[in-house]
C-alpha cells in the first residue's frame, strides 16, 4: 500500500518531497516527468533532476495524510502525505504545492487529486 501510494503521488504535478526535523529541512520539488523511483533492499530510492534521497521503507510503519494550517500559506490548509516510522516521526513528507492562486484561491482539481488518494489509500 505505502508504495503504491508512493508511485501516484510522484506521478502527480506539483508534488513537494520533504526530508528533515523543525531544525533543518530540505525540500525537493518533484517533476512527475522526469522522477525516477527504484526500491532494492529495503530501500527506496528517488531521482529527480538535480536532486535524489534514499530512506528505509522498513522504518516506514504508517502514512498519514495531513490537513493542516501553514504559517507560509498565511494560514491557508496545506495538504500532505506522512510517512512515519515507529515513533510516529517523519520518515519522508510530501506536500501538494501550488494549491492556491494569486487570489488565494484553492485549486480545485489539485484538491481533488489529494481526496482521491485519501480515498484510495487513507484510513
Amino acid at each position: 500500500m505505502k508504495q503504491d501510494l508512493l508511485r501516484d503521488l510522484l506521478a502527480m504535478p506539483d508534488i513537494c518531497c520533504i526530508i528533515g526535523d523543525s531544525r533543518a529541512i530540505s525540500e525537493g520539488f518533484v517533476n512527475a516527468d522526469e522522477v525516477k523511483y527504484e526500491e532494492a533492499g529495503g530501500w527506496a530510492t528517488i531521482e529527480n533532476g538535480s536532486w535524489h534521497i534514499h530512506f528505509q521503507w522498513e522504518a516506514v510503519r504508517s502514512v498519514r495524510f495531513v490537513e493542516a494550517p501553514s504559517f507560509c500559506l498565511g494560514g491557508k490548509i496545506s495538504y500532505g502525505i506522512h510517512y512515519l516510522d515507529a515513533e510516529d516521526q517523519p520518515v519522508v513528507r510530501f506536500t501538494f504545492s501550488k494549491l492556491y492562486d494569486a487570489a488565494g484561491t484553492l485549486d480545485r482539481e489539485k484538491h481533488a487529486r489529494y481526496e482521491a488518494l485519501k480515498a484510495r489509500y487513507g484510513r
